[in-house]
């Protein structure tokens, strides 16, 4: 790996690391924003007798801003539909972070449509997964060429690699009502 591939391979991880994910609460239906916190902070969990939850997407394979909008909801539909075939409900979210470098120039030269919000932070549609085991979430995300997987516990917040190679990053995490 070159310097330059390690800085965007860095930057990708720590956009990760920084992320959040918006949800509606399984139970309450109520908005509420996952955030990423030091080890050892735990929220409250929303799913009771559920001990993971992935978060998966199909949108923007390997970060890819530029790619079509209506190729990326076709394969974030074929994901839903994989993810029920085997047996799971797929709850729809969004994951929010900061856009690395690289996507910020790529979502100005493309008019940012498919994957920029309004304060220019990288955003895309995304698929909690209560109870689907890592190894599923995984073999997910490679079929639709994914970076990475979140894996969510009630003890810990974990930036799993699919196409990047990596350690975990292993966080604690809050939930909050979101702000409207």
């Amino acid at each position: 790996m070159t310097d330059r591939d390690a800085r965007a391979h860095d930057e990708l991880l720590a956009a990760y690391a920084r992320s959040h994910v918006e949800f509606r609460d399984p139970a309450s239906g109520v908005p509420c924003v996952l955030c990423p916190a030091p080890l050892g902070t735990v929220g409250r969990w929303p799913f009771a007798g559920v001990a993971i939850v992935p978060v998966v997407t199909a949108w923007h394979p390997r970060s890819d801003p530029r790619r079509d909008p209506s190729r990326n909801r076709a394969d974030q539909e074929e994901l839903r539909r994989s993810i029920e075939g085997d047996g799971f409900a797929a709850i729809d979210c969004v994951g929010v972070g900061p856009a690395t470098d690289a996507e910020a120039a790529a979502m100005h030269d493309t008019g940012g449509a498919a994957c920029a919000t309004a304060s220019g932070r990288w955003a895309e549609p995304s698929l909690l997964v209560p109870g689907a085991p890592r190894a599923l979430a995984r073999r997910w995300a490679a079929r639709f060429a994914q970076n990475a997987i979140y894996v969510w516990t009630p003890t810990e917040w974990r930036v799993v690699g699919v196409l990047l190679e990596m350690d975990d990053v292993v966080l604690g995490w809050s939930l909050s009502p979101a702000r409207r």
